[in-house]
């Protein structure tokens, strides 16, 4: 079916004959091909939709089919070239797959960094028992585990929500739910993965980076999200529902949109050219090789890079030279990586503009905060008048003097700072609140996050936190504040205790669950005004 779409609609346009003939009958000319995609781009994009579904799926059968799943199998060989230092950049593609699929569940825990735990994961990984790691073990025949291999390459959260309305072939006509889409499984598994916080949600946009000193990147996750409040009440707001979604679109630009059949070619070339490359080296340690166990090539390296470490599950192979067979095959990764080590992140840019890439995290640079500047904003908050309403020049703002702040987070790609985002519950009042440099407050550490938000915080009411028509009147203090995440509140009381603001000022409550609704509602209405004169 799909083969037919493809040809008829795509790689032919089969109105082409009709169309003519119709307009030939009233000595017309046609105007252009292809219209009825050209008129129809709904229709365009449902079938881009569809036959990524039906790519990726494909993609991921071959990828996680043993004994030939070439791209765990790489990943695997990969991991210990890298983590023996023995490659000089990383091999973004493999970074990026991983990412997308975690390492705990490619490597079945965090990714080895020693040679005796390199075959005990792939082992592990390719069905082998857990029994064959015993310490008083005799060798004997492999002993499986009664699981089958690890799936190592998992469906996005995306393509598994509308796998069965628009592949529908692939299902049993029986099987196919009167509504497939957005069950309530379906619903915690997007919610789940989108991990939308409470205070907002944006997508940490990944960038390119060569430094291959450096750490993979990801991505932090506030402790609230939607999926405990779905958990709870069984309830989402249209809103929420449509952000978990776009969140969850953009979190998987790179894993629904990535050819794993490219990658799967690409990986076998790499085993055949070590194979070729390394057959004197690989005959005097294996014997020789045949092309059907080409697949196996990174189990013989890693067994034979473990050596008689392991030999209680697996028989060791004479000889000393571990080090000239991982660096051997190190040198034709290598060259590798510098030839196509971005393949399919330069594909995925192109067909998705919210990707970027993947970045490696910088050595973590502690907060340069001057304290002296953190000194004076304690002393002049300390000094301002606590009004119990909110002084204005109209009566219809004269209420509660209650205030919530929250830390919005905005795309890295538009290259804008984190924000503290202040509102007044039941008022028609907000304010935000920037780093005088492009700090990225959710990147810092727990501590560091505190104090340039008490910073932020103190420094917007001494400034004075009222805009518009009310913004020349005198600075207050709030009568009541809240936070909206739990930890952070914790962390603002101690530290404005600590620095000595008055006793009355330091009772920080945690927001509630309207408050923090409505903190949302306001942020996604009002956040244009905001983001228009920083951009």
């Amino acid at each position: 079916m799909h083969l037919w779409e493809w040809e008829h609609y795509i790689l032919t346009d089969f109105l082409d004959g009709e169309r003519t003939a119709a307009y030939s009958e009233f000595g017309l000319s046609k105007e252009g091909d292809f219209v009825l995609l050209k008129a129809h781009p709904v229709l365009c994009g449902l079938m881009l939709f569809r036959m990524n579904l039906t790519l990726q799926g494909l993609g991921i059968t071959v990828s996680n089919s043993w004994p030939g799943a070439l791209i765990p199998n790489v990943l695997h060989l990969y991991n210990a070239c890298l983590s023996e230092g023995l490659l000089d950049k990383h091999w973004s593609d493999l970074e990026a797959v991983i990412l997308a699929n975690s390492a705990q569940r490619i490597f079945n825990g965090n990714s080895p960094q020693a040679p005796r735990e390199y075959l005990r994961r792939y082992m592990l990984a390719t069905g082998n028992s857990v029994t064959m790691f015993s310490a008083n073990r005799r060798f004997n025949d492999a002993q499986y585990s009664k699981r089958e291999p690890r799936q190592m390459l998992k469906e996005s959260v995306i393509a598994g929500i509308y796998s069965k309305q628009f592949l529908r072939h692939s299902e049993e006509r029986d099987e196919i739910p009167k509504n497939p889409v957005f069950t309530l499984e379906a619903i915690e598994k997007l919610l789940e993965a989108a991990s939308v916080t409470d205070t907002d949600y944006t997508n940490e946009t990944l960038t390119s980076c060569e430094d291959a000193s450096e750490t993979p990147l990801t991505r932090k996750q506030g402790a609230k999200t939607l999926l405990a409040k779905f958990s709870k009440s069984r309830k989402l707001t249209t809103v929420q529902l449509l952000s978990a979604l776009e969140a969850n679109m953009l979190n998987e630009a790179f894993s629904f949109n990535v050819d794993y059949l490219s990658l799967h070619m690409r990986c076998y070339e790499l085993l055949r050219t070590i194979k070729e490359e390394m057959e004197l080296i690989l005959i005097s340690y294996f014997g020789a090789l045949r092309d059907y166990q080409i697949p196996y090539i990174p189990s013989y390296i890693l067994r034979f890079v473990a050596g008689k470490e392991l030999d209680t599950f697996s028989r060791p192979t004479e000889g000393n030279g571990r080090g000239e067979v991982l660096a051997a095959v190190s040198a034709i990764m290598m060259r590798f990586i510098k030839r196509d080590g971005e393949t399919e992140i330069e594909k995925v840019k192109n067909a998705c503009c919210s990707f970027s890439g993947i970045a490696f995290e910088k050595p973590y640079v502690p907060l340069n905060l001057n304290m002296s500047d953190l000194q004076a904003a304690v002393e002049a908050f300390n000094k301002l008048p606590r009004h119990k309403m909110i002084p204005s020049s109209t009566a219809a703002s004269q209420k509660l003097n209650h205030w919530q702040s929250s830390l919005r987070i905005i795309s890295r790609r538009l290259s804008f700072p984190d924000l503290i985002y202040f509102i007044s519950p039941n008022n028609h009042l907000w304010y935000h609140a920037v780093p005088n440099y492009s700090i990225r407050i959710s990147r810092l550490k727990p501590t560091d996050q505190v104090d340039i938000v008490v910073f932020l915080i103190l420094k917007s009411f001494v400034k004075g936190i009222l805009t518009g028509q009310d913004a020349h009147l005198l600075p207050f203090a709030p009568w009541t504040w809240s936070c909206d995440d739990t930890a952070l509140t914790q962390g603002i009381r101690s530290k404005l205790i600590a620095l000595g603001v008055r006793r009355e000022l330091c009772l920080v409550k945690s927001a509630s669950e309207q408050e923090c609704q409505e903190a949302d509602h306001r942020w996604n209405t009002e956040k244009t005004l905001v983001l228009n004169p920083m951009m």
